[in-house]
Order: C-alpha cells, then structure tokens, then sequence
C-alpha cells in the first residue's frame, strides 16, 4: 500500500500492517516486479527505480520455554511468537505437536501450551503457524529416585564362603520408569565387593557377591 509518503504491507490479511519505506517522493508507477529472492522492484515516471526488501516479510514462529531444563513429572510451558517484518504479528491459531508418549497434561491456551514430560532424554515439541514452523528440543532428567530393583544375579546356589558366579545388578529409577544416577545404594546381609556402590548414567550398579 503506498500513500505517496511511505510503504507499508501486511504478512496477516491486513490485521496488522508494517512500514517498508517512509520519506517517498510521490511519482506515479509505471511498472512492479516481485522478484525471485523476494525483492520488489518499482519503475516510477521520471524518479529512476525503486527497491524494497521483502525477504523477511515471511511470518517466522519464534518458541521460548519456562525452562532451561526439565525435571520428569514437572510442568513445563513453550510460549509461540509469530512475527513478520521482524516484529510481532496479531497471531491466533499456533498449532503445538509433540510425541505423546514423552508427555502427559498437554494443555494449549492461545499460543503458548503447558505440559509435564515424563521420560528423560530429549523432548521436542514442533509448532506451526500456517506454513511456518519452528522446534524447541528440551532436555528432560530423571525425577528423585522411587524404585530400587535386583535387576540380574538373583537366585543363585553358591557353596557358603565362596563367592556367587555372577555379579549382582541393582537398577534405581524414578516414578517414570527413568534410571538415576549418581544415587548411592547401601548393601547389607553379606561380603560385597563394594557396599556402598553409586549408580552410572544408567540407573544400575553390580556388584560381587
């Protein structure tokens, strides 16, 4: 749209407009060119040519999370921007997507959606606003520790005094299912080779017997 002044245009169906150019000089237009790599070209009587930048007129969905990092069973929100021009646009409709197997409580409200992930690893939520589309990938760790197993080496006949043939694995893992580590697990009721073992990156320690 141009009011002999300045140029303004609209990435939305006219909610919201942008200035591209101000401080014009009126000229009549003779011709517009809407080139490939998104420039607008302009042919003016007696004003020579004139050229716009239209490449960032595309919307662009910009994500930002509550957080840095999530803990399993904790809530999480992931707030979608829209913009065009590099400003933001008067957007509705973002639509939100993540595997549903990695969350649960997925709550959308405008364009930001809550939800609380229950495996740790990495969970990406996708969202898309006509046909511009954005990522956020989170990474999840496991809750407090709630369950400890025996794992492998359970069941076993060994002379007494001697020791078991196989190692004795123990695997501690929160409400969700996820391993824990770092956690110390404490052993009585025999000779262990370590009694006060910790757990690796997967949730397990083994132990001689």
């Amino acid at each position: 749209m141009a009011d002999g002044a300045s140029v303004e245009a609209s990435a939305d169906d006219g909610m919201t407009w942008h200035r591209v150019a101000d401080g014009l000089t009126q000229a009549p237009v003779t011709a517009l060119v809407f080139a490939p790599d998104q420039q607008l070209w302009a042919a003016t009587l007696g004003r020579g040519w004139w050229n716009a930048d239209f490449s960032h007129a595309t919307e662009q969905v910009n994500l930002a999370s509550s957080a840095s990092t999530v803990t399993a069973g904790t809530s999480v929100t992931i707030t979608a921007t829209v913009t065009a021009f590099g400003e933001p646009v008067a957007a509705g409709g973002v639509q939100f997507t993540a595997e549903a197997s990695l969350t649960s409580s997925w709550t959308q409200s405008g364009n930001a959606v809550t939800f609380t992930p229950q495996r740790a690893g990495n969970v990406s939520v996708e969202a898309s606003y006509g046909t511009a589309m954005a990522t956020l990938t989170l990474p999840v760790v496991a809750a407090a520790p709630a369950q400890v197993q025996v794992l492998a080496g359970q069941n076993q006949q060994q002379a007494a005094g001697t020791e078991l043939r196989q190692p004795v694995v123990i695997g501690v893992s929160d409400g969700f299912g996820n391993p824990v580590a770092g956690v110390t697990v404490t052993l009585a009721g025999g000779v262990f080779s370590d009694a006060a073992p910790v757990t690796g990156t997967d949730g397990t320690v083994s132990v001689s017997l």
